[in-house]
């Protein structure tokens, strides 16, 4: 129940250390947290990132997700609350650096760019991927592709009253997105909706 993760409300905390704040026993604490871990599921196939999130929504209020369930069956113009979109300081499509469309498949991926930490953090990805599975490699414009597309469903669909920090965040989205992608070229089964990037496989 270690968080490995840097960064973030729990970045220092335990879960142990969590449920001692809200002066709770851990077999009280672990079906909270294991609620908040499968609420963001939704956003990563990374359970270890969704349990970080997940413990960084429960350090500032313990109720939080049992809330979210509330808000989730509040209807707003025919959606959830879940379902609207990011708000419009998120809605990021295209830039001069990345203008829209540059997504759209491998070879026009090429020319995107990404800073310095997170570019390296795609190499390595798919660095370690094809060389485990030699047979089944991805290319840095592919990897790229993903990834650009992943900002960019953060950009439309990230639920709004979850506020920043990391992995909360534009890039994290995107990171995830490209793991899950890996896991598909892999042969791995992943969710069935996932089917955004089939094109690029």
């Amino acid at each position: 129940m270690k968080n490995n993760f840097k960064g973030g409300m729990s970045s220092n905390l335990s879960a142990f250390d969590v449920a001692k704040k809200w002066k709770i026993s851990p077999v009280e604490f672990i079906p909270i947290l294991e609620k908040g871990t499968e609420h963001e599921m939704e956003h990563t196939d990374d359970k270890d990132i969704a349990r970080r999130i997940a413990l960084d929504h429960i350090v500032e209020r313990l109720d939080y997700y049992d809330q979210l369930d509330k808000i989730e069956k509040m209807e707003k113009g025919g959606k959830t609350i879940s379902q609207t979109p990011a708000p419009a300081s998120d809605r990021v499509s295209g830039s001069k650096k990345n203008p829209k469309g540059s997504a759209s498949d491998s070879q026009l991926a090429k020319s995107i760019t990404f800073n310095d930490s997170l570019l390296k953090a795609i190499e390595n990805k798919v660095k370690a991927h094809n060389e485990e599975y030699p047979s089944k490699k991805v290319t840095i414009p592919t990897a790229k592709a993903v990834v650009r597309r992943g900002m960019g469903a953060y950009s439309k669909s990230h639920r709004p009253f979850i506020t920043g920090g990391a992995p909360n965040s534009r890039q994290a989205w995107g990171l995830a997105r490209l793991n899950k992608f890996l896991l598909k070229k892999r042969g791995v089964k992943v969710k069935s909706a996932y089917i955004q990037d089939d094109d690029l496989l």
